[in-house]
């Protein structure tokens, strides 16, 4: 599965220990492994009309020749292929480049490989970008010593890399992705695999306690045919499900758990401040001491998360609510609300009781609750196909709490016409 790994090493502390812990992608059929090391001219001496020295970037690029041969040889004695590039520029795009010029390329390996300042947080820049902007799967090996662990447990965890995975889920697209990619660790020593999915705790505060019931009773049988799933597949497989926050909550059952590496998908691009690669990924992989494989896709690039919202508006005058002389103020934040989340890739649907009555009698979950409420139920709004909020129109924050999204800090604003 990961024929080619790419390594970007920077001759660090434990650049060359990180790279050892990996040689266990052998396990999974790694055949070769691309030494990529990038001289990063935003901290070369520059001249202010001439730029860099070519002299200085000609004495860089021969003490890396030199230091990358004992790269070389490790790689080598691991029955490995090795391949080195030196190149000069802004590291995470060099990084980039290889990967679309290198064929077979299916695996960056990127983290921090020294102490952070923050401790808490446990990735540099380079790889924040590199997960932002590439388009495959990215390895983040969370090296314990450069946190402060002892050798003997930086080699247990090397060691048992693949022992116990951390499998999330959020039935999403990008997770069922995920979860084919999780099938191709079969044989590298998997012991178990922990199924978890983390009920959205400020969203389940909505609902009555039947319809949390009905919620958690079709979450349990979800896990289950993934358990079924996985245990065909020759896995050892436990569940856990859980109320909460996303994140917090599975970094919580990686230690509970003892978890040795945390598979994930992300839900890729979106839109907010230019980029975003899903606030519950980018948490674990930000926060988390776990090593984590983070899976990437197209499928998933292209909003395979299916975010997705539904609102069931009263009759109201138009398709928006936004005309007539006297306009609900209400209806104009709800309209800002759909622009944002437009904005920042959501699929949102309205439909309109006076222009669209027979959508209301086709959709099973709004006919039952206009049929046992009457029409003070509406307006009724759809996250991700599951009721989220009846009677009022939520905000734009608890929509994008539901969808695990950053809110915009600078919303579209409606222009309405006096």
């Amino acid at each position: 599965m990961y024929k080619k790994i790419l390594y970007p090493i920077k001759f660090e502390e434990f650049s060359l220990d990180l790279l050892r812990c990996i040689l266990d992608f052998k396990s999974i059929g790694t055949e070769e492994i691309v030494l990529v090391h990038v001289i990063d001219v935003s901290k070369l001496p520059m001249d202010k009309y001439e730029g860099y020295s070519t002299r200085d970037v000609g004495s860089l690029q021969a003490i890396a020749e030199e230091k990358i041969k004992e790269a070389i040889k490790i790689v080598e004695e691991a029955g490995l292929s090795p391949k080195k590039i030196i190149r000069v520029g802004i590291p995470y795009r060099e990084i980039l480049k290889v990967v679309e010029e290198e064929p077979g390329i299916s695996l960056i390996v990127s983290g921090r490989q020294k102490k952070s300042p923050l401790k808490e947080i446990f990735i540099g820049s380079n790889t924040d970008r590199i997960i932002r902007y590439g388009n495959i799967p990215v390895f983040i090996p969370k090296y314990p010593a450069a946190f402060g662990a002892s050798k003997a447990e930086c080699e247990r965890i090397c060691k048992n890399m693949f022992k116990r995975l951390l499998y999330p889920t959020d039935w999403s697209d990008c997770a069922k992705i995920t979860l084919q990619y999780l099938k191709g660790l079969k044989g590298a020593g998997v012991e178990e695999v922990v199924v978890a999915h983390v009920m959205n705790e400020k969203a389940m505060r909505f609902q009555p306690v039947e319809k949390f019931k009905e919620f958690e009773k079709e979450d349990i049988e979800r896990l289950e045919e993934v358990k079924k799933e996985l245990e065909q597949s020759g896995f050892k497989i436990k569940t856990r499900l859980e109320v909460g926050r996303g994140g917090t909550d599975l970094m919580r059952i990686a230690r509970e758990e003892d978890i040795t590496m945390i598979v994930i998908g992300t839900h890729g691009k979106g839109y907010v401040e230019g980029i975003l690669w899903g606030s519950v990924s980018r948490d674990v992989v930000e926060y988390s001491d776990r090593p984590v494989l983070l899976i990437k896709s197209e499928k998933c690039l292209k909003g395979g998360r299916g975010m997705k919202i539904q609102i069931y508006d009263p009759a109201l005058c138009c398709s928006s609510g936004l005309c007539g002389p006297n306009i609900d103020p209400v209806l104009v934040k709800m309209n800002d609300a759909i622009l944002a989340l437009k904005k920042q890739g959501v699929e949102v649907e309205r439909f309109n009781l006076a222009q669209q009555p027979k959508v209301f009698m086709e959709t099973p979950e709004v006919k039952s609750l206009l049929t046992k409420n009457g029409k003070k139920i509406l307006p009724i709004t759809i996250v991700n196909n599951r009721v989220f909020k009846t009677g009022e129109y939520p905000s734009y924050e608890e929509l994008c709490e539901a969808l695990g999204i950053e809110p915009l800090k600078s919303k579209p604003i409606t222009l309405v016409k006096g």
